[in-house]
């Protein structure tokens, strides 16, 4: 879901929203957003908010009618990305550690309806770009997989959250 406001005539600031659908996350026991994202020309970004709802209602409508200010937001993030990720540098990538994407992972709660929304209001010239957005259960047993290219080289790394492997015994 994607709302877009015009821009205030007097300023030229643009509001625009990103919105979830909305989760049911009673049965979650630790849920967490996780999102990756990126800024251009961060100066003429006025403002990047992340945040949760769990009294958003979605009226259906595919013309994107549903009033987000109706809602009580909380906010988990204000922060605008400095696209500065030194973790994402390694010797030999060529890659710029000033010109990456930063990692964001938040804890949310455990509610029957819980709508996740991402606020941007700046100048037309800035861009805010959102990626592998998920809401995941951290306490139910996962797997992440990545793989890393160096050259001709390639490294699988596969990570395992609370699974545990079996001694072959039974």
């Amino acid at each position: 879901r994607h709302d877009d406001v015009q821009p205030d005539p007097s300023t030229g600031v643009f509001e625009n929203w990103v919105i979830t659908p909305t989760f049911d996350l009673s049965g979650a026991t630790s849920p967490e957003l996780n999102y990756w994202d990126h800024v251009h020309y961060p100066a003429w970004a006025v403002e990047h908010l992340v945040m949760y709802s769990t009294d958003y209602v979605d009226n259906g409508d595919t013309a994107d009618t549903s009033d987000v200010t109706a809602a009580t937001w909380v906010v988990l993030s204000t922060a605008i990305s400095d696209n500065i990720n030194q973790d994402q540098y390694y010797v030999g990538c060529g890659c710029d550690p000033n010109n990456t994407w930063d990692e964001s992972t938040f804890a949310l709660p455990t509610d029957p309806t819980v709508t996740v929304a991402f606020k941007y209001v700046g100048d037309y010239a800035s861009e805010w770009l959102l990626d592998d957005i998920s809401v995941i259960d951290t306490a139910v047993a996962s797997a992440n997989w990545s793989v890393s290219v160096n050259g001709t080289d390639a490294t699988l790394s596969i990570t395992a959250s609370n699974f545990t492997v079996g001694d072959n015994t039974g």
